[in-house]
């Protein structure tokens, strides 16, 4: 959600860099921005292991960019052969 809108209203105010911007939101309720957040967005906040990962992003944002390149490397390698990547990697846990 950093990188885009609904309804025509950006999520965050950097709307087109990649940061931990939405987490802050998230988590501060007086953002401006917080209003155009989605009904699936606050219930985020709802769960309490969810809740935790939004609090450590939002306060760390290289413990986001290095969970996030994690997993989008596994997810760009879901459903390749193992001969492509060198290792299955759907059995690597994020």
């Amino acid at each position: 959600h950093t990188i885009g809108k609904a309804d025509g209203k950006p999520f965050t105010s950097d709307f087109f860099n990649f940061s931990n911007s939405y987490f802050k939101i998230l988590v501060n309720q007086d953002d401006p921005y917080h209003a155009n957040l989605l009904p699936s967005d606050r219930e985020l906040m709802k769960d309490p292991k969810l809740l935790r990962l939004v609090q450590q992003y939002a306060a760390d944002e290289g413990l986001f960019f290095k969970d996030f390149s994690k997993a989008y490397k596994r997810l760009t390698w879901l459903g390749q052969p193992k001969e492509h990547s060198g290792r299955d990697l759907r059995a690597t846990r994020v």
